[in-house]
């Protein structure tokens, strides 16, 4: 391990096997003492809190890479098509996939709930996806009939089951995004009559 980002790395790969793994453990997989891993981090909240951070940026990364910053303000000549509504959408449940395998241990741990500061800026992270969700609303993309959150929290969802369904063997990650983008724009119903 050369520095701080190799022990990130390498922790969020233990983590997403075992996200009980203690520091002993952590240290184990990693090849190292665990005077090693306390000298980068003070305790196992401490790295966790770290890991959050770096989920917290990549979650924001994806919204910008994605063209969704902004949504709420896509009014009059500033409105996007259902097209491009929809490629943006694709773009993102894509990018979500790739950081949701990466930082997957994160879609159920309560650390951002119980920093302050990661709680709020969770919720700008909601915001923005709830604005986007709202004009894909709008644009006829998505259901009308529940709230814009509900897409949000559904979308979350089928990551937490991609997730699971991957760890237990049942699905390959190859195509997993295919499968997360469809199953979530096309809802889980048979259309088949």
């Amino acid at each position: 391990m050369n520095g701080r980002d190799d022990v990130l790395d390498a922790a969020l790969v233990q983590l997403n096997q075992n996200p009980a793994s203690s520091m002993a453990e952590l240290a184990e997989a990693m090849g190292m003492s665990r005077a090693t891993l306390h000298r980068h981090f003070a305790s196992r909240g401490k790295l966790i809190e770290e890991l959050a951070e770096r989920g917290l940026t990549a979650w924001a990364q994806a919204q910008e890479e994605a063209g969704i910053v902004g949504a709420d303000r896509w009014q009059g000549s500033a409105a996007r098509s259902r097209d491009a509504v929809e490629s943006m959408m694709v773009a993102l449940l894509r990018r979500y996939v790739t950081d949701g395998h990466t930082f997957a241990f994160l879609l159920t741990d309560t650390i951002v709930e119980q920093i302050p500061s990661m709680a709020s800026r969770t919720e700008k992270l909601i915001d923005i996806e709830a604005a986007f969700f709202a004009r894909a609303q709008d644009v006829g993309l998505l259901r009308r009939d529940v709230p814009p959150r509900w897409h949000a929290h559904s979308a979350y969802g089928v990551l937490i089951a991609a997730r699971e369904a991957i760890r237990a063997g049942d699905v390959a990650l190859r195509g997993i995004d295919d499968l997360v983008i469809t199953t979530f724009l096309q809802g889980a119903r048979s259309h088949e009559q």
